[in-house]
């Protein structure tokens, strides 16, 4: 299976806007290199209004990540285009980790590099 994330419909909590405000950046780079996901679950699309509804009761925030689909891996759907998802955590045990350059180099990696590898137009 396939998750593909829908950068587009990401909600942010006031926080982060302002931080990405800040730094000039689009807030789903922070969302994606500093975010804390807390739990993510998948459901089928029929299921998804019962799950608002238990959300709702419980008083516990609800948000529609993006879909499952066919295929391997995570993708990043985000303004019409689509891609696989770049790792974008420290890695500090892979070869080719963006950490042992130092901090301002992952800083600038996870402000201004790409975040996904084009594969189609949506």
């Amino acid at each position: 299976m396939q998750v593909v994330l829908d950068g587009d419909a990401l909600n942010y909590s006031p926080g982060v806007v302002e931080m990405a405000r800040a730094l000039d950046v689009d807030p789903l780079r922070l969302a994606l290199g500093w975010g804390d996901w807390q739990l993510v679950a998948t459901c089928g699309p029929h299921d998804l209004e019962v799950l608002s509804q238990i959300a709702s009761r419980t008083r516990t925030e609800l948000h529609r990540l993006g879909r499952v689909e066919d295929g391997v891996g995570v993708q990043l759907e985000v303004a019409g285009s689509r891609g696989h998802l770049l790792p974008l955590d420290s890695q500090r045990f892979a070869p080719d980790s963006w950490f042992s350059a130092g901090l301002d180099a992952y800083t600038d990696v996870l402000l201004h590099g790409p975040l996904q590898h084009p594969v189609a137009d949506i």
